[in-house]
């Protein structure tokens, strides 16, 4: 019996500690397969933050971007209309065109506070070269109505005309790059001359 002990328990023993490290090298690949997977997921949950986060900036940008079409659209329009009173401008001033100037001068001063209110986010979330030439164009159509009002003469809008139109089709161009539209305005070269720059 001594005898069978002695063969059989080296054997037994050989294959026990054969399990017990087979054992262990499940745990452990248990193991780093769980670490594995937990860094996956954290990745995952990451990139989808990451992607949320973009998109989420994408949309504040194209809201602020529609909201400045607006705010142009308005300053254009109320430009024309104080252009528009001073065309049919009557000799001497009567209260009623007097009326009728300074409601258009009033509705140009209203757009210049809702274009400076979109302005304001352009700075913040366009590139500091779309937030300049939103500022630029800014600076000039307000000029250009200031004084064609101030001297009550048209000719000021028509001598900044070509000036005006090359600044708001920079900005058209600079708020398309913005929401990556590939460019059709036409080209700061080109002719806008045979009317409103839009």
């Amino acid at each position: 019996m001594l005898l069978f002990w002695k063969s059989f328990l080296p054997a037994y023993l050989n294959k026990k500690a054969e399990h017990l490290a087979t054992h262990e090298d499940i745990n452990k690949l248990v193991d780093q397969v769980q670490a594995v997977t937990t860094v996956t997921e954290q990745i995952k949950a990451r990139i989808s933050n990451e992607i949320w986060d973009r998109q989420k900036q994408w949309e504040l940008k194209r809201e602020m971007i529609i909201d400045m079409g607006k705010a142009i659209s308005e300053m254009e329009e109320a430009m024309l209309r104080v252009k528009s009173a001073l065309q049919v401008r009557e000799e001497p001033e009567t209260n009623e065109w007097m009326k009728g100037f300074y409601a258009a001068t009033k509705a140009f001063r209203d757009a210049t506070v809702s274009f400076d209110q979109a302005r304001m986010l352009v700075d913040i979330v366009c590139s500091d070269n779309a937030a300049k030439l939103v500022h630029d164009y800014s600076i000039s159509a307000s000029t250009v109505c200031s004084k064609m009002a101030k001297t009550k003469n048209v000719k000021v809008y028509d001598d900044a005309f070509r000036e005006l139109s090359l600044k708001y089709l920079a900005v058209i161009r600079a708020l398309r790059h913005e929401l990556g539209i590939a460019d059709s305005a036409p080209q700061l070269g080109e002719s806008t001359e045979s009317g409103s720059p839009h």
